[in-house]
């Protein structure tokens, strides 16, 4: 895959160039990546190509200026596709559809679930493109419509479609904040995955929990699987597996990520030995097998007691720990992630687990005998 950046302000023949460019593999170009009310860079669209095919993620308001200034016209492109129906994906569609039809006499082909095209026909193109001199038009007589598939409806829904050599994988999302998983409500918002596969690893049980829930928090809903075979098998687009994989790596149509990839540093430093040091009886495979209270014990720093979630800001980022208390009331915060790092107390009583001072070396003199 090839990230082209090159087609700037002032360019001549951007699309020629973008299409050139896709005979070598697929190609991505982002000519805007700002936001709805972006003053300085450009609104967020996605010209894809491949083998000289181009399709347009996303036509906004200003979009067809940003594209004439690069040398390209709105209406120069194999396919389009638009993700959601706020102005700054959808309000240079009017223009689009209409310059095809009154002065190219041609038909643009937009690539749409099927149930997202009434809601972007009745509650938005309608009012500005329905009249003509004789009658009214319908939405299929500005444009021609690839309808994907849908391959699931649980947790997300889920569409594919393979037009000329590129795969798309359309799926819903979030996009105006709401209490649970809103994906399903009547405003339309989807994301795209083009033409890889792409697994998630995680090195534990505990922690493919945790990665599994930050993905789906940036509305990724990855489908967990039993191994790496199993999942090439399924032919599901987003995996997630257990794997002891500290770098990802490509070949074909599939992209492996790993964890350490995704955390960075939180993965750093943790040698082989210490995880082989926990009783495998003794794993806590799952926040859920944790209560408050209960004595722990951490590979590092001995026997404290877990006192809950707690949400810290690093680095000017949010992130969820463990909190343990030592003795003399001391705390230890533990990335959620590092979860494979925390085993049970083993002692029969639980009440009078005694706790182990941070600073000193008594645990790990204890771990030598």
């Amino acid at each position: 895959m090839k990230v082209t950046q090159t087609i700037a302000a002032g360019s001549t023949d951007g699309l020629r160039r973008i299409r050139e460019a896709s005979q070598a593999g697929l190609t991505l170009c982002f000519p805007g990546v700002g936001s709805a009310f972006a003053r300085q860079h450009d609104p967020t669209c996605l010209i894809v190509a491949k083998n000289g095919v181009t399709f347009l993620v996303d036509v906004g308001t200003n979009i067809p200026r940003v594209l004439s200034s690069r040398g390209i016209h709105v209406c120069g492109f194999d396919y389009y596709h638009i993700t959601h129906s706020h102005a700054d994906h959808i309000g240079g569609l009017e223009e689009l559809l209409l310059f095809n039809h009154y002065v190219l006499n041609k038909t643009p082909r937009l690539i749409l679930a099927e149930p997202y095209k009434g809601i972007l026909w009745e509650r938005t193109l309608r009012g500005g493109c329905e009249h003509r001199e004789n009658g009214t038009f319908q939405f299929e007589d500005l444009a021609d419509f690839i309808f994907p598939s849908q391959t699931a409806e649980s947790p997300r829904e889920i569409y594919e479609v393979e037009v000329e050599g590129i795969r798309l994988v359309i799926f819903r999302t979030v996009h105006i904040p709401a209490e649970g998983d809103s994906s399903g409500s009547e405003f339309w918002s989807t994301g795209l995955l083009i033409d890889d596969r792409v697994l998630f690893t995680a090195e534990s049980a505990g922690r493919l929990a945790h990665l599994d829930e930050f993905l789906r928090r940036s509305e990724i809903v990855a489908i967990e699987t039993q191994d790496f075979s199993h999942w090439l098998d399924a032919g599901t687009s987003l995996g997630l597996v257990i794997a002891p994989i500290d770098r990802g790596f490509a070949f074909d149509d599939v992209v492996v990520i790993s964890e350490a990839q995704i955390f960075g540093r939180e993965f750093e430093g943790r040698s082989k030995d210490s995880r082989r040091a926990i009783d495998p009886e003794l794993v806590i495979r799952n926040l859920t097998e944790l209560s408050l209270g209960a004595p722990v014990v951490h590979v590092e720093h001995g026997i404290g007691r877990y006192k809950g979630l707690e949400i810290l800001v690093i680095d000017g980022r949010p992130a969820e720990f463990l909190t343990l208390e030592y003795a003399e009331s001391a705390r230890l915060y533990v990335p959620v992630a590092s979860l494979d790092l925390i085993s049970r107390y083993a002692g029969a009583d639980h009440e009078s687990a005694p706790l182990h001072t941070l600073g000193t070396d008594k645990w790990t003199k204890e771990k030598q005998r």
